[in-house]
């Protein structure tokens, strides 16, 4: 049967191991030229966490004979470095991957997601994500320039929007404990093209020491609104908010997703997101 997008890969499926990395992903992540392969793609949002940002990494594998192992040893290495070339915050791990079945044809058909945290000062960065598959010795690499925003407590603040579909088959070998349960099961996608059969799940956190409202629209590429909805007004205790839209009624096209917070003060701060609309065929 269809496995949701919300189903843990087993334990057995993935399996970080301890000790030092490869020379392969060491240069990979030390130089600033990506190594182009198995289609990667990386993203990353900013939450408030302690005394510094928590930042999610979301990096994907594409499908296909391109891609890297499905069965055996996949080294992985996300990394932040500063203007000046230094590495402010790394983590590298090796998942043992033994997918079969459904789970197996999936990922072959939509490739590999994996969800890293780390705690990243606010600034502009350079992040860099490297990917070695052990058994062919082949490695990628992707460097993307980052922004992290100071969420501190002394103003009205939110994250990026978050994008997920129930209808992603993307298999997910690293989550994200914290992002999934405030998701309710729905997985975040670099995917920024949906059917209109699909129910589109927008993630925010808004970070207010007063009450505010929070305004959603779309908007098509002619600056006119498709969709627009209001949520009660909130008092900032839970900064998460977890919507789902409908795109049924969206005709075939380019549209911008509006998130905007709004305090009682008046203040207010928003974010938006390209993203495109086909038909029946994702």
């Amino acid at each position: 049967g269809y496995v949701s997008i919300g189903e843990r890969v087993p334990d057995s499926t993935a399996t970080a191991a301890a000790g030092g990395a490869s020379s392969r992903l060491v240069n990979a992540l030390r130089s600033p030229i990506p190594i182009a392969g198995f289609g990667l793609r990386a993203g990353a949002v900013t939450y408030r966490s302690g005394a510094q940002p928590s930042v999610v990494v979301a990096l994907e594998a594409g499908a296909g004979a391109s891609a890297p192992t499905r069965n055996g040893p996949l080294e992985v290495g996300v990394a932040f470095v500063d203007r000046d070339g230094q590495v402010i915050a790394d983590r590298r791990e090796v998942l043992t991957l033994s997918l079969t079945g459904e789970l197996l044809e999936r990922s072959q058909a939509a490739g590999l997601r994996l969800l890293e945290r780390l705690a990243v000062a606010p600034g502009a960065h350079e992040l860099r994500v490297a990917v070695h598959d052990v058994t062919t010795g082949e490695v990628a690499s992707l460097a993307v320039d980052v922004q992290v925003p100071d969420l501190g407590p002394a103003r009205l603040a939110m994250s990026e929007p978050v994008l997920g579909s129930a209808d992603d088959d993307v298999v997910t070998v690293r989550e994200d404990d914290a992002l999934r349960a405030s998701m309710h099961a729905l997985m975040p996608t670099l995917r920024r093209q949906f059917s209109s059969r699909e129910e589109l799940g927008v993630y925010v956190e808004v970070y207010s020491a007063e009450p505010y409202d929070v305004a959603t629209e779309i908007r098509t590429s002619s600056k006119e609104i498709a969709y627009d909805t209001r949520e009660p007004t909130r008092d900032g205790r839970d900064p998460g908010m977890l919507q789902r839209i409908p795109l049924d009624d969206l005709e075939a096209g380019t549209y911008e997703l509006v998130v905007r917070a709004i305090a009682r003060s008046g203040t207010s701060v928003e974010r938006r997101v390209a993203f495109t609309v086909v038909g029946e065929t994702r």
